[in-house]
């Protein structure tokens, strides 16, 4: 059988357990509609051998973990004065948490088989097959860790926060727990997709406890709306968010607070439609060439569809002055901080 390797680590469902020893979780399965409380919490959001059964991926993984647990345990109680490293560490955590499961492995297929299918539909004696084309990585999960080590200097400038569940309210937390906002991007209208972590206005959160999530933002374009870089959420903010989780989710949520069960079931009813469907997708944009208004080519560029939510949350403000930031199709819309290590690079 092998080793059971954990997708969502356990130090974070520990922060949704129902008992005192950390050994127990409430789950909601999305395909049967049915609450089950006080379930083993080793026994979730696990496969055996997911990550090889040389454990080297797995080790790499408990490496990060190990690096960042004493961070959780200060944020959980409100304690943002996390030493710069400590706070490298949780980004680090929190990026390759974005890369480790099941759900990120299969956008990369859809990703590679949509683009090797665009290819095709520019051959002739491909284009009649190019649906039957499908694309797999064979190490999927060393290819996204790669990735993500490669991705490590476009979450450097992010700004820590604690988003603070109101009182009565809960988070839950999902088989793909790190969600990518942005509502700048959203506010400007930006036609393309607005899941890109090194973009202007990111906004990265991970549920990290039944009472706080961490929330990494682009702090030249906003600024939190509570005291010391705390806020306590509106609960239709919470609510936002805790769908957020129902949408990346295949098969279940989970949760350590009794949760409102017509509210879950709206939440599941709501979200079929996003969670069945194929989450690449590609845009396409026509660009003029130079000094001709009749010659242009097209713009090929992969992304993830956006979540089917409102972005309008309270929990931050806008800087006026990123208000009158022009922003087109074809524009470099890269953070500051990104744009200059670019230019840094040989």
């Amino acid at each position: 059988m092998g080793k059971k390797q954990h997708y969502v680590p356990r130090l974070l469902l520990k922060g949704f357990s129902t008992d005192e020893n950390h050994k127990l979780i409430d789950i909601f399965l999305l395909n049967q509609d049915l609450i089950r409380t006080d379930c083993g919490l080793y026994e979730q959001a696990q496969k055996h051998n997911l990550y090889g059964a040389d454990q080297k991926l797995e080790k790499k993984f408990e490496q990060i973990e190990s690096a960042v647990s004493s961070s959780l345990l200060k944020l959980r109680t409100e304690n943002l004065g996390l030493p710069l490293e400590d706070q490298l560490s949780f980004k680090l955590f929190t990026l390759f948490q974005l890369a480790r499961t099941p759900s990120a492995a299969q956008q990369q297929d859809e990703a590679f088989t949509l683009m090797v299918r665009n290819l095709a539909s520019y051959y002739p004696k491909l284009k009649t097959l190019k649906n039957d084309i499908q694309v797999g990585v064979r190490d999927p999960y060393i290819f996204l860790f790669q990735i993500a080590c490669d991705m490590v200097d476009y979450i450097l400038d992010l700004k820590i926060g604690l988003l603070k569940a109101p009182k009565g309210d809960s988070f839950l937390i999902g088989e793909h727990p790190v969600v990518v906002l942005n509502p700048f991007l959203c506010f400007k209208n930006w036609p393309g997709s607005k899941g890109g972590i090194g973009v202007k206005g990111t906004i990265i959160v991970i549920p990290i406890s039944k009472y706080y999530t961490v929330i990494l933002y682009d702090n030249l374009r906003y600024s939190l709306t509570g005291t010391n870089n705390v806020v306590e959420l509106e609960h239709t903010d919470l609510n936002i968010l805790n769908y957020c989780q129902v949408l990346q989710s295949t098969y279940c949520v989970y949760f350590g607070e009794p949760q409102d069960a017509k509210m879950l079931r709206q939440f599941r009813d709501a979200s079929v439609s996003y969670r069945t469907q194929i989450k690449s997708e590609l845009e396409s944009y026509k660009l003029l060439e130079p000094n001709s208004a009749k010659n242009a080519h097209d713009l090929i560029r992969m992304s993830r569809k956006d979540l089917p939510i409102s972005q309008n949350f309270s929990f931050f403000s806008v800087f006026a002055k990123q208000v009158v930031d022009t922003l087109g199709p074809s524009m470099d819309i890269r953070r500051e901080a990104i744009k200059k290590l670019d230019r840094q690079q040989p």
